[in-house]
């Protein structure tokens, strides 16, 4: 899942689309409804959703309040950098720095840095399966 490494400031709320599970450190969208969901892929939806922040908290198809459109907290994403494991394609070289790369179309806590994209910049290669990025896609922010 991708952790904020700059900061823990910013944090905020908004409603959640319902029936949606989350899991705490995905990336994510606004659904266009006025919930948010989990960031989507190009290579997966055709178009890559712009980036809010990263949610702070996990919401499973268990939980009582699984089908409401209660208020999450998350991370915004201006401004801050995330440390991301990568899920497609190997980071093992300084060369991607700089390169945009969407969220992994499965789990949008992870970076698919197989194709190119446009959700997220690479800031940094740790080692070659982790990366810091920035969001270079995003969502306006709720007022």
């Amino acid at each position: 899942m991708a952790g904020l490494i700059r900061k823990w400031e910013d944090i905020k709320t908004t409603p959640k689309a319902a029936s949606t599970v989350f899991l705490s450190g995905y990336f994510i969208s606004y659904d266009g409804s006025g919930g948010v969901i989990p960031a989507e892929s190009a290579s997966l939806y055709g178009t890559a959703t712009p980036i809010l922040g990263v949610i702070l908290e996990d919401i499973a198809a268990s939980d009582t309040d699984y089908t409401s459109t209660r208020q999450v907290h998350y991370q915004k994403a201006e401004n801050n950098e995330f440390l991301c494991k990568v899920t497609r394609g190997t980071a093992a070289t300084a060369a991607i720095i700089g390169s945009r790369f969407d969220v992994d179309g499965t789990d949008p806590g992870l970076v698919d840095i197989s194709i190119a994209g446009t959700q997220l910049e690479v800031t940094a290669v740790l080692d070659d399966e982790t990366v810091l990025v920035e969001v270079s896609l995003s969502e306006p922010q709720a007022v």
